[in-house]
């Protein structure tokens, strides 16, 4: 027999209730299988990663280089989030080794025995750094070495996988020495112009070479450029980019620096350093002499500078004082020119004493007689 629910009975809203219950676990379910989905797809399904490795081509034994390192996505669009374990490892051949990191902050790490870098790949698919890597003295000059880097994502469904690895080569052999050096003053007077500082550069060979450098210098308040002279060299703020034409061995080619020291200046140190400190040349067989800096002291203006005063104005200020006749054997004429020192008037001076004395002694004697007399 059929019990036919009315309304207003107790059971229709229990039926209910248990419809919306499955409803909600079926949207729980769904949701959560969503989510999978869209991790795998995070994950790296299709994504497309590329290595980039820098090269330098030349480096001298003993010597240090620069290179850029990186993973990226090709297409970062829709790629998702990436929280796998996957990294970028520069790998490095013997005679080659791990010096420092040049970026900040560095998230990379060396080996212990500096031959392979390890960097961690973030969450959008990117990792890698910049490097300073150095080839040990004992390389034959003349050897070919190889590097390399490769991203490690076991997770990552790469369509892709041929530009996962970059391979370079490097060619340890010297390049021409050259070197830089500064001539011109190490101390100037404040108050001074046109102090020139020429820049030297040499080739010592083994053949023709060009040079590529900056020149800074300091800031300081009274001193700058009096002279644009060095056409080789475009000016930027507080540098210059300079280069030279090709230099055979043995050929130098002087840069001209002129500067103004104002008054200001005194007593305060000038700095001009020429090369890249921060980044030597890898082929230069000494690259220790292509970055010089030259220290500058600035002295007080010169007090030796100051006009002296002529001969005429101390024999004028001599006679007013009244001590012209003992003021010395020169004089001066009457237009105000020096008269030159010849002794003709050493024997004027006695003869004009003895007259006067004479003149005395016969008016003492005149006096006499007429005393007696009366």
């Amino acid at each position: 027999m059929r019990t036919r629910v009315g309304p207003g009975s107790g059971e229709a809203p229990g039926w209910r209730a248990k419809a919306a219950a499955w409803v909600a676990v079926a949207a729980v379910v769904g949701l959560t299988l969503v989510g999978a989905a869209g991790r795998a797809t995070a994950q790296g399904t299709g994504v497309d990663l590329t290595v980039f490795l820098g090269e330098t081509g030349q480096v001298a034994p003993g010597n240090t280089f620069d290179i850029d390192a990186s993973v990226t996505p090709v297409d970062r669009k829709d790629v998702g989030t990436y929280d796998g374990k996957g990294e970028l490892t520069v790998d490095l051949p013997d005679g080659v080794t791990f010096e420092k990191a040049m970026d900040y902050p560095d998230d990379c790490t060396p080996s212990a025995d500096r031959h392979t870098v390890h960097c961690p790949m973030s969450s959008d698919y990117i990792g890698g750094g910049q490097f300073r890597l150095k080839v040990d003295k004992s390389v034959p000059d003349g050897t070919t070495l190889t590097y390399s880097a490769t991203v490690h994502a076991p997770d990552v469904d790469d369509p892709n996988p041929a530009n996962d690895t970059v391979t370079r080569t490097l060619l340890v052999k010297s390049g021409p020495d050259l070197s830089l050096r500064w001539e011109g003053p190490t101390t100037v007077h404040a108050g001074t112009d046109n102090v020139s500082t020429p820049l030297v550069v040499t080739n010592h060979g083994p053949g023709v070479a060009s040079l590529s450098f900056v020149v800074t210098y300091d800031n300081v308040d009274g001193v700058g450029e009096s002279a644009n002279l060095q056409p080789e060299c475009g000016a930027d703020p507080w540098e210059f980019e300079c280069s030279t034409g090709p230099l055979e061995p043995g050929q130098s080619a002087e840069i001209p620096f002129v500067w103004g020291f104002g008054p200001q200046s005194a007593g305060k140190t000038f700095h001009i350093q020429a090369g890249y400190p921060q980044f030597p040349s890898s082929d230069d067989p000494t690259p220790e002499d292509n970055t010089p800096l030259r220290t500058i002291r600035i002295l007080p203006a010169d007090a030796t500078s100051t006009p002296k005063p002529t001969a005429s104005a101390t024999s004028s200020a001599s006679a007013t004082a009244g001590t012209a006749a003992t003021s010395g054997t020169s004089g001066t004429s009457p237009d105000g020119s020096e008269l030159a020192d010849t002794g003709a008037g050493d024997g004027v001076r006695p003869l004009i004493l003895a007259a006067s004395a004479s003149v005395l002694l016969g008016g003492i004697l005149v006096l006499t007689r007429r005393l007696r007399r009366s």
